[in-house]
């Protein structure tokens, strides 16, 4: 199983659990490609300019967008496209586009996923109860597609986030 071959800024992890059809040799390969543009608010609208990795300053928004082309010669089955959000950086609500095939979840740590992650919090009386986390501390976001991601297929994935 092949798994992806990454272009553009900062990490990226893809998830590919796939089963070929037809021949055994048929196998699904993910071009993965990712890049930022600056977030400009405009009289009437939003405007986006590419920037480099390292080419925001504190207080300006960027989206990412994450292009899946699958290059391979059989559909992948169970992807997922997982973008960590780097420290420095500050998801915002609101801002995520997926496909209409794909489920996108959370995580505060990178590791746990819900499409609503919680938080343990502890009240003035000792007891502890569990609150929705502000999506300002999300972590990652994973894309889950749900259908099979067919041959020569491509999904596009976006969110934004301000720089600290």
């Amino acid at each position: 199983m092949q798994v992806a071959v990454f272009r553009g800024a900062r990490a990226l992890v893809v998830f590919l659990f796939a089963l070929g059809v037809g021949i055994a040799s048929a196998k699904p390969v993910l071009h993965l490609e990712l890049t930022q543009a600056l977030v400009l608010h405009v009289r009437g609208g939003t405007a986006y300019r590419p920037v480099p990795a390292t080419g925001a300053r504190p207080g300006e928004e960027l989206r990412f967008t994450v292009k899946a082309t699958n290059v391979g010669d059989s559909p992948a089955i169970g992807a997922e496209i997982l973008k960590q959000i780097p420290a420095g950086e500050v998801f915002r609500a609101g801002t995520v586009v997926s496909p209409a095939d794909a489920t996108v979840t959370y995580s505060l740590n990178g590791r746990s996923f819900s499409a609503r992650p919680m938080l343990r919090v502890r009240k003035p009386d000792g007891t502890v109860v569990l609150r929705p986390a502000p999506p300002s501390s999300y972590r990652a976001l994973r894309w889950q597609l749900r259908k099979p991601f067919a041959v020569h297929a491509t999904a596009v994935f976006r969110f934004n986030v301000r720089i600290k």
